[in-house]
C-alpha cells in the first residue's frame, strides 16, 4: 500500500463502508516521486478490514472517492475497476465479500439511481 521509495503526500479517512455487517475504513493514499520537476506518484482508494488490514487498493488518476453508503463508495469521475476477471466502469463502487470484490456503476445524476448495464 504505501511505498517507502515515494513520498507521501495525502493520506486521509474518507469514510467507512459497511460489507457483510462488518466496518471498512477507506483511505485516500497519494504518494509522489520525490525531487522531481513534475510530480508523478499514484494514487490509491484503500480499503481496510476491521482489524486495520488491507483488504483492496484501487489505483486511479484524477478522480477521488466522496462518499460512503453501506458497502457503496460514490467517486469523483468516472473509475475504472476490475474484480472477479471482470472489467466496469462507473462512479459508484459496490464492495461485496468482505470487500475483496468490487463492481463500478454508473449513477443517473438526474434521477439518482445507479443504471444497469442494459440501460
Amino acid at each position: 500500500m504505501i511505498r517507502n521509495d515515494l513520498a507521501l503526500t495525502h493520506l486521509s479517512h474518507t469514510c467507512d463502508l459497511t460489507i457483510d455487517r462488518a466496518t471498512h475504513p477507506v483511505l485516500d493514499v497519494r504518494q509522489i516521486i520525490p525531487h522531481m520537476n513534475a510530480p508523478r506518484g499514484i494514487n490509491q482508494i484503500v480499503v481496510l478490514d476491521a482489524e486495520l488490514r488491507l483488504v483492496m487498493a484501487i489505483r486511479y488518476s484524477d478522480e477521488r472517492p466522496l462518499n460512503c453508503e453501506g458497502p457503496r463508495l460514490s467517486v469523483f469521475g468516472e473509475l475504472g475497476v476490475e474484480s472477479d476477471g471482470k472489467i466496469s466502469r462507473g462512479d459508484l463502487l459496490v464492495f461485496s465479500r468482505g470487500g475483496a470484490s468490487v463492481r463500478a456503476e454508473t449513477i443517473n445524476s438526474s434521477e439518482g439511481k445507479p443504471q444497469s448495464e442494459s440501460e
